[in-house]
Protein backbone atom coordinates (compact mmCIF):
# COMPACT_ATOMS: atom_id res chain seq x y z
CA UNK A 1 0.00 0.00 0.00
CA UNK A 2 2.92 2.62 0.79
CA UNK A 3 4.48 1.76 -2.36
CA UNK A 4 1.27 2.25 -4.22
CA UNK A 5 0.94 5.59 -2.54
CA UNK A 6 4.65 6.81 -3.53
CA UNK A 7 4.56 5.47 -7.19
CA UNK A 8 0.87 7.51 -6.58
CA UNK A 9 2.66 10.69 -5.68
CA UNK A 10 5.53 10.42 -8.05
CA UNK A 11 3.10 10.08 -10.95
CA UNK A 12 0.97 13.16 -9.80
CA UNK A 13 4.59 15.32 -9.58
CA UNK A 14 5.36 14.44 -13.33
CA UNK A 15 1.83 15.33 -14.72
CA UNK A 16 2.43 18.53 -13.01
CA UNK A 17 6.12 18.88 -13.98
CA UNK A 18 4.54 18.26 -17.95
CA UNK A 19 1.50 20.60 -17.16
CA UNK A 20 4.13 23.32 -16.58
CA UNK A 21 6.18 22.57 -19.29
CA UNK A 22 2.68 23.14 -21.84
CA UNK A 23 2.06 26.51 -19.92
CA UNK A 24 5.55 27.54 -20.55
CA UNK A 25 5.13 26.17 -24.28
CA UNK A 26 2.10 28.47 -25.11
CA UNK A 27 3.64 31.57 -23.31
CA UNK A 28 6.62 31.38 -26.02
CA UNK A 29 4.33 30.62 -28.72
CA UNK A 30 2.45 33.56 -27.86
CA UNK A 31 5.46 35.72 -27.49
CA UNK A 32 6.75 34.60 -30.78
CA UNK A 33 3.35 35.49 -32.55
CA UNK A 34 4.10 38.80 -31.17
CA UNK A 35 7.63 39.25 -32.89
CA UNK A 36 6.44 37.93 -35.82
CA UNK A 37 3.47 40.75 -35.80
CA UNK A 38 6.31 43.94 -35.42
CA UNK A 39 8.40 42.12 -37.99
CA UNK A 40 5.34 42.53 -40.23
CA UNK A 41 4.49 46.25 -38.50
CA UNK A 42 8.21 47.05 -39.72
CA UNK A 43 7.97 46.45 -43.04
CA UNK A 44 4.77 47.93 -43.47
CA UNK A 45 6.54 51.25 -42.20
CA UNK A 46 9.21 50.24 -45.09
CA UNK A 47 6.62 50.30 -47.65
CA UNK A 48 5.61 53.44 -46.76
CA UNK A 49 9.08 54.84 -46.53
CA UNK A 50 10.05 53.93 -50.16
CA UNK A 51 6.57 55.15 -51.38
CA UNK A 52 7.42 58.72 -49.91
CA UNK A 53 10.79 58.85 -51.20
CA UNK A 54 9.95 57.23 -55.03
CA UNK A 55 6.61 59.64 -55.66
CA UNK A 56 8.65 60.56 -58.52
CA UNK A 57 8.60 57.21 -59.77
CA UNK A 58 4.97 56.06 -59.50
CA UNK A 59 5.85 52.77 -62.07
CA UNK A 60 9.06 51.65 -59.85
CA UNK A 61 7.42 52.62 -56.45
CA UNK A 62 4.79 49.86 -57.14
CA UNK A 63 7.27 46.89 -58.14
CA UNK A 64 9.05 47.79 -54.89
CA UNK A 65 5.90 47.88 -53.09
CA UNK A 66 4.85 44.66 -54.39
CA UNK A 67 8.51 43.06 -53.81
CA UNK A 68 8.11 44.23 -50.12
CA UNK A 69 4.98 42.95 -49.71
CA UNK A 70 5.80 39.42 -50.84
CA UNK A 71 8.60 39.10 -48.78
CA UNK A 72 6.69 40.18 -46.12
CA UNK A 73 4.61 37.32 -46.74
CA UNK A 74 7.77 35.07 -47.46
CA UNK A 75 9.02 35.72 -44.22
CA UNK A 76 5.88 35.53 -41.83
CA UNK A 77 4.52 32.18 -43.60
CA UNK A 78 7.88 30.45 -43.03
CA UNK A 79 8.57 31.37 -39.11
CA UNK A 80 5.34 30.09 -38.75
CA UNK A 81 6.11 27.26 -40.26
CA UNK A 82 8.84 26.31 -38.62
CA UNK A 83 7.91 27.35 -35.17
CA UNK A 84 4.83 25.59 -36.05
CA UNK A 85 6.66 22.49 -37.08
CA UNK A 86 9.01 22.07 -33.63
CA UNK A 87 6.06 23.43 -31.31
CA UNK A 88 3.80 20.36 -32.57
CA UNK A 89 6.59 18.05 -32.01
CA UNK A 90 7.17 19.07 -28.45
CA UNK A 91 3.08 19.36 -27.87
CA UNK A 92 2.78 15.56 -29.10
CA UNK A 93 5.63 14.34 -26.85
CA UNK A 94 4.04 16.04 -23.45
CA UNK A 95 0.88 14.73 -24.66
CA UNK A 96 2.45 10.69 -24.96
CA UNK A 97 4.44 11.41 -21.83
CA UNK A 98 1.08 12.45 -20.25
CA UNK A 99 -0.52 9.29 -21.36
CA UNK A 100 1.78 6.84 -20.52
CA UNK A 101 2.18 8.50 -16.88
CA UNK A 102 -1.49 7.47 -16.64
CA UNK A 103 -0.46 4.02 -16.72
CA UNK A 104 -3.45 1.18 -16.20
CA UNK A 105 -5.84 3.67 -15.79
CA UNK A 106 -5.67 4.52 -19.39
CA UNK A 107 -6.53 1.41 -20.56
CA UNK A 108 -10.89 1.72 -19.59
CA UNK A 109 -11.12 2.24 -23.16
CA UNK A 110 -10.40 -0.86 -23.88
CA UNK A 111 -11.40 -4.57 -23.35
CA UNK A 112 -10.35 -8.11 -23.62
CA UNK A 113 -11.62 -10.30 -26.26
CA UNK A 114 -11.60 -13.55 -26.74
CA UNK A 115 -11.31 -16.46 -29.95
CA UNK A 116 -10.87 -19.50 -30.21
CA UNK A 117 -7.91 -19.49 -32.69
CA UNK A 118 -6.28 -16.37 -31.90
CA UNK A 119 -6.81 -16.91 -27.76
CA UNK A 120 -7.15 -13.34 -26.28
CA UNK A 121 -7.45 -9.71 -27.83
CA UNK A 122 -8.05 -6.42 -26.88
CA UNK A 123 -10.93 -4.07 -28.63
CA UNK A 124 -11.59 -0.47 -29.00
CA UNK A 125 -14.39 1.15 -26.88
CA UNK A 126 -13.81 4.40 -28.65
CA UNK A 127 -12.04 6.15 -31.39
CA UNK A 128 -8.38 6.83 -32.15
CA UNK A 129 -6.88 8.84 -34.70
CA UNK A 130 -3.38 8.52 -36.56
CA UNK A 131 -0.45 9.17 -34.01
CA UNK A 132 -2.81 8.80 -31.20
CA UNK A 133 -1.21 6.83 -27.77
CA UNK A 134 -3.02 3.94 -27.37
CA UNK A 135 -1.71 1.70 -25.19
CA UNK A 136 1.82 0.73 -23.05
CA UNK A 137 3.62 -2.53 -23.66
CA UNK A 138 4.40 -2.63 -20.11
CA UNK A 139 6.95 -5.22 -18.84
CA UNK A 140 10.42 -5.57 -17.45
CA UNK A 141 13.20 -3.96 -19.59
CA UNK A 142 16.29 -6.24 -20.58
CA UNK A 143 19.04 -6.97 -22.00
CA UNK A 144 18.54 -9.03 -25.01
CA UNK A 145 20.95 -11.50 -23.55
CA UNK A 146 18.91 -12.02 -20.36
CA UNK A 147 15.75 -12.22 -22.78
CA UNK A 148 17.34 -14.91 -24.27
CA UNK A 149 18.30 -16.45 -21.54
CA UNK A 150 14.77 -16.46 -19.80
CA UNK A 151 13.72 -17.87 -23.18
CA UNK A 152 15.26 -21.16 -22.26
CA UNK A 153 13.93 -20.95 -18.68
CA UNK A 154 9.95 -20.20 -19.90
CA UNK A 155 10.23 -23.21 -22.48
CA UNK A 156 11.28 -24.96 -19.32
CA UNK A 157 8.57 -24.30 -17.24
CA UNK A 158 5.10 -25.92 -17.41
CA UNK A 159 3.41 -23.48 -15.54
CA UNK A 160 4.45 -20.59 -17.98
CA UNK A 161 1.11 -18.85 -19.92
CA UNK A 162 3.49 -18.17 -22.86
CA UNK A 163 6.30 -15.98 -24.10
CA UNK A 164 6.01 -12.30 -24.30
CA UNK A 165 8.91 -10.74 -25.36
CA UNK A 166 9.75 -8.00 -27.51
CA UNK A 167 13.08 -7.20 -29.07
CA UNK A 168 14.27 -4.15 -30.44
CA UNK A 169 17.01 -1.65 -31.14
CA UNK A 170 17.57 1.78 -29.41
CA UNK A 171 20.20 4.11 -30.27
CA UNK A 172 22.09 0.92 -31.23
CA UNK A 173 21.48 -0.80 -28.25
CA UNK A 174 19.47 -3.68 -28.27
CA UNK A 175 16.62 -4.42 -25.71
CA UNK A 176 13.70 -6.59 -25.15
CA UNK A 177 10.75 -6.01 -23.04
CA UNK A 178 9.61 -8.73 -20.83
CA UNK A 179 6.02 -8.65 -20.44
CA UNK A 180 5.96 -12.50 -19.73
CA UNK A 181 4.40 -11.73 -16.50
CA UNK A 182 0.45 -11.58 -16.28
CA UNK A 183 0.20 -8.12 -14.89
CA UNK A 184 -3.52 -7.38 -16.23
CA UNK A 185 -1.95 -4.51 -18.62
CA UNK A 186 -3.27 -4.67 -21.81
CA UNK A 187 -0.90 -3.94 -24.41
CA UNK A 188 1.20 -7.49 -23.98
CA UNK A 189 -2.23 -9.28 -25.47
CA UNK A 190 -2.42 -6.86 -28.75
CA UNK A 191 -2.47 -9.54 -31.84
CA UNK A 192 -0.51 -9.75 -34.17
CA UNK A 193 -1.47 -8.34 -38.17
CA UNK A 194 0.52 -8.17 -41.13
CA UNK A 195 -1.57 -6.75 -43.86
CA UNK A 196 -3.59 -4.50 -42.42
CA UNK A 197 -2.28 -3.25 -38.43
CA UNK A 198 -4.20 -0.61 -36.96
CA UNK A 199 -1.17 0.27 -34.70
CA UNK A 200 2.78 0.27 -34.45
CA UNK A 201 5.38 0.24 -31.82
CA UNK A 202 7.27 3.31 -30.80
CA UNK A 203 10.11 4.13 -28.48
CA UNK A 204 9.31 7.01 -26.00
CA UNK A 205 12.14 8.14 -23.38
CA UNK A 206 10.76 9.04 -20.18
CA UNK A 207 12.22 10.83 -17.11
CA UNK A 208 15.31 8.32 -17.73
CA UNK A 209 13.30 5.43 -18.75
CA UNK A 210 12.87 4.08 -22.04
CA UNK A 211 9.12 2.73 -22.68
CA UNK A 212 7.43 0.76 -25.53
CA UNK A 213 4.13 2.28 -26.61
CA UNK A 214 1.55 1.42 -29.16
CA UNK A 215 0.34 4.21 -30.95
CA UNK A 216 -2.61 4.73 -33.74
CA UNK A 217 -1.34 3.96 -37.24
CA UNK A 218 -4.21 4.85 -38.99
CA UNK A 219 -8.02 6.06 -38.16
CA UNK A 220 -9.15 3.16 -35.40
CA UNK A 221 -13.22 2.53 -34.75
CA UNK A 222 -15.32 1.90 -31.85
CA UNK A 223 -15.77 -1.97 -31.33
CA UNK A 224 -12.03 -2.69 -33.71
CA UNK A 225 -9.82 -4.90 -32.45
CA UNK A 226 -6.07 -3.45 -32.08
CA UNK A 227 -3.13 -5.41 -34.06
CA UNK A 228 0.18 -4.48 -34.91
CA UNK A 229 2.87 -6.21 -37.20
CA UNK A 230 5.38 -8.31 -35.03
CA UNK A 231 7.54 -8.02 -37.71
CA UNK A 232 11.68 -6.88 -37.59
CA UNK A 233 11.70 -4.44 -34.42
CA UNK A 234 15.89 -4.10 -35.39
CA UNK A 235 15.44 0.05 -35.82
CA UNK A 236 12.30 1.02 -33.83
CA UNK A 237 11.29 4.99 -34.77
CA UNK A 238 11.55 6.68 -31.20
CA UNK A 239 8.64 9.48 -30.42
CA UNK A 240 8.29 11.83 -31.74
Amino acid sequence: MEDNKMNGESSNMRLRKLERRVESLEHKVSQLSSVFDVVGVTIKQLVTIVDSTTAGNAGTNRISSIKIGKAENTTRSSSRRLMTETQIKEAEKIKLERAVLKGADSESKFYVSFDPDKGRGVVALQCFNPGDFVLEYAGELTTKTEAKSREIIYGKTTSNPGCYMYYFKHKDVSYCIDASVESGRMGRLVNHCRTYPNCTTRVLELNGEIKLILVALRCVSVNEELSYDYGDHSNLKSCP
